[in-house]
């Protein structure tokens, strides 16, 4: 939804993207990961990298790693094992 809200306002920004998942999207993903936060999530990876090709406009079969690498993003695991160790 926030991509098709973003092209329908012809906004192609990364950063307002980024702004929005993390304000919008990343609190249920990561809701209680101080309980489950250092089990590997494949789901969680998988709908972050998912959001970020499609409004990329990436094929599905592009590397993660050059993904995170174009987008100056990590994992999401990373924030989720840093919230149990705090």
């Amino acid at each position: 939804q926030i991509t098709k809200s973003l092209n329908s306002l012809n906004c192609y920004n990364l950063n307002v993207f980024l702004k929005l998942f993390h304000s919008k999207v990343y609190p249920v993903l990561s809701y209680a990961c101080e309980l489950w936060g250092m089990k590997e999530m494949p789901e969680i990876e998988k709908a972050h990298t998912m959001s970020l090709k499609r409004f990329l406009s990436v094929s599905v079969h592009c590397s993660n790693v050059t993904l995170y690498a174009d987008t100056g993003r990590y994992p999401l695991s990373i924030n989720h094992k840093l919230r149990c160790v705090k």
